[in-house]
């Protein structure tokens, strides 16, 4: 057999091998991810349907906009822009849905940790934060009337998670 032949057969191989390897690794991946969320070297998290969201988006550092009576803020890779933030009473806050797939806000409550069904636009009401879904470039808002701590979350995806604290 000719040096050409040996060494393409060596090398043909090898590519099986790795992709045999690399095979089995994503089909543990696949496997990890239909037990819900899995965990990667980046402190991403990736749930079952592919999505991510950070890891630390509910905690973390609270931002201060308290100078501020009208605050945007944008709802983006499964994750909103500003998780944690400290607001005047009287403060319309505004999020906009800046994703391809529907995304809404909804304040904390029982059974919330599993996905459920949003307001319908007609549910909606001003006193009450729970806004229906949104597509792209559509915006919900909110004025925070009300001095305490406002945890919300995304309806079809409860992992995603805010927190509004109201001051005087």
């Amino acid at each position: 057999m000719s040096k050409k032949i040996t060494a393409l057969i060596i090398l043909s191989f090898i590519l099986v091998s790795v992709g045999v390897v690399f095979g089995a690794f994503q089909l543990a991946g696949i496997l990890q991810a239909k037990d819900g969320i899995k965990q990667s070297s980046n402190h991403d998290v990736t749930n079952s349907d592919g999505h991510h969201s950070s890891n630390d988006q509910a905690s973390g550092v609270v931002i201060d906009l308290t100078s501020q009576s009208k605050v945007s803020m944008d709802i983006k890779d499964f994750k909103y822009e500003k998780p944690k933030i400290k607001i005047k009473k009287g403060t319309i806050v505004t999020w906009t849905n800046q994703d391809a797939i529907q995304h809404n806000v909804m304040k904390e409550h029982d059974d919330d940790d599993t996905p459920h069904d949003p307001p319908s636009k007609d549910e909606v009401k001003p006193d009450v934060l729970a806004g229906q879904l949104l597509s792209r470039g559509e915006s919900y808002s909110f004025t925070f009337n009300e001095v305490g701590n406002n945890p919300y979350h995304c309806s079809p995806h409860p992992y995603m998670k805010g927190s509004i604290t109201v001051v005087e």
